[in-house]
């Protein structure tokens, strides 16, 4: 009995050695080995993974501009301000590799993560936990979109207000963060809420604004503007078109599934717990009850998750990438709420609560980023490859859809091909009225025809579920996660022509 009762005071002395290890503030070595873990990760995942045309749409913008006048004039249709583009715009003059924009990503992903573990206030287990996060291991690490940049200009928000920093450094990181992606220009809204409330505990309402806040106001005001210019679109839009404004349930229900992210993503909890989203909103209420405890930070999440929600009910879908960002903002809201309760403070949010959604995190976001690496996301770049290695990296590519083939496009590093949406020449996709007219299939493959060594893609299957057309010979099929591709050579119309 003894020997037992040794054993176990000795297995309990472990466990609370290791409680208050993974609990306490890492070491600098600590942070320094896991930033290490974490850029292997993205530099082989940015590797490894197979670029789609979501990504790819603003490397061939920005390619194509000689100027930064002509980018924003080709931002027309896209419907995001200018940010993200302009940080690739440089990179443009190194060459048509749409890697130079996996560099940029990568580097953004990199700096979120360093300011993650250099100024976040965050345990050990926490951060053990957090670059294993689905937002921060795949969908905003390997991916290469104007999320890393969000991201990072986030981040540097929640440092710069935490160390006090003026106010004008503030309204400077949030009007570049207005100015990245419409969604991130909600999260900005809920940073001026946080500086708002923290200067009303401060000051109280008669002194919120000051004259020396007279800068700060103008520079956020200017890049506010700047971003709705940019993203406005024209009156011949043809993405995204309407607004969602019903509050029947079905849409409603719809737009509060969105919460499932915070715990995880429905896939998780598919036969579990039917009502997931239920989860995710109890989260929230837990969170914002608690919210007097720090009211800048309770201010800044509730102003941000209800203007990404109320965004996705009105505007755009429930893609991943999109409600994600919630998981974002709660980390960014309990890194405001430690800095303002301080290391002694009472938990905005219980960091066992917190433990266990990045649990469930780290889980799903493991889970994607080792199926991004078995899996290709796209088969863009596996085509352009059979493509070079046929022989027929210049031939003339014809497009039965343009937005798969518009990443074949990038990365061939041609300067154009031919898409039947729109009937046009072009690089990226153009999202105008004309292009939602239907395809002419027979008229296309006419045209193809006429011109010799002209390859044919078909990414959605649109030829194999009707008759074949003669004159189409098929070269090779490719799969992919997200986007798959059939490749077509073609025949000449001249008879004894090749």
């Amino acid at each position: 009995m003894r020997s037992w009762d040794r054993r176990l005071t000795t297995a309990r002395a472990g466990l609370r050695r290791a409680a208050v290890w993974f609990d306490s503030p890492p070491s600098r070595r600590f942070c320094v080995i896991l930033f290490g873990l974490y850029a292997l990760h993205v530099v082989t995942g940015l590797m490894a993974h197979a670029m789609w045309h979501d990504e790819l749409q603003a490397w061939l913008i920005v390619r194509d501009s000689a100027t930064p006048a002509e980018l924003a004039r080709r931002l027309a249709y896209e419907g995001h301000p200018l940010g993200w583009y302009l940080l690739l715009w440089p990179f443009r003059f190194l060459g048509r590799d749409p890697a130079w924009m996996q560099v940029v990503a990568g580097a953004c992903a990199l700096g979120a993560m360093a300011l993650l573990l250099a100024r976040g206030p965050f345990s050990r287990l926490e951060l053990l936990l957090l670059p294993l996060s689905y937002p921060l291991v795949f969908e905003y690490a390997v991916k290469s979109r104007s999320y890393t940049l969000g991201n990072l200009v986030l981040f540097a928000f929640c440092a710069a207000f935490v160390a006090r920093r003026s106010t004008f450094l503030l309204a400077l990181l949030l009007a570049v963060l207005v100015n990245v992606h419409a969604m991130f220009g909600l999260i900005a809204l809920g940073g001026v809420s946080a500086v708002v409330v923290r200067r009303w505990q401060e000051t109280g309402w008669r002194s919120i604004l000051q004259r020396a806040d007279g800068a700060a106001v103008i520079v956020l005001t200017i890049g506010a503007v700047l971003a709705v210019a940019v993203a406005w679109p024209p009156p011949d839009s043809g993405f995204a078109m309407g607004w969602a404004f019903d509050l029947d349930r079905a849409h409603l229900d719809r737009t509060m599934s969105a919460l499932v992210a915070l715990v995880g993503g429905g896939a998780i909890w598919q036969g579990l717990a039917p009502n997931a989203p239920f989860l995710g909103l109890m989260l929230c209420a837990l969170f914002l009850a608690r919210g007097p405890r720090a009211p800048a930070a309770a201010a800044f999440f509730g102003t941000a998750v209800l203007g990404l929600l109320a965004f996705m009910h009105v505007k755009w879908g429930l893609a991943p990438w999109h409600s994600a960002l919630l998981v974002v903002v709660l980390v960014a809201a309990v890194w405001l709420g430690r800095g303002e309760q301080g290391p002694s403070g009472p938990a905005l949010l219980p960091r066992p609560v917190f433990a266990a959604v990045l649990v469930v995190q780290a889980w799903v976001g493991v889970n994607a980023a080792v199926k991004d690496r078995s899996i290709p996301f796209s088969a863009a770049r596996e085509t352009a490859h059979i493509l070079i290695d046929a022989g027929l990296r210049d031939a003339p590519v014809f497009a039965l859809h343009d937005e798969a083939a518009s990443g074949v496009i990038a990365y061939l590093g041609v300067p154009t091909g031919f898409y039947g949406p729109g009937w046009r020449e072009g690089s990226y996709v153009i999202w105008d009225k004309a292009r939602l007219v239907p395809v002419d299939v027979a008229a296309l493959v006419d045209r193809a025809a006429a011109v010799p060594r002209a390859v044919v893609l078909d990414c959605k299957a649109t030829i194999t579920e009707a008759p074949p057309d003669p004159r189409l010979v098929e070269l090779r099929r490719v799969e992919g996660a997200a986007e798959s591709c059939v490749i077509y050579r073609v025949a000449l119309s001249r008879p004894g022509s090749r």
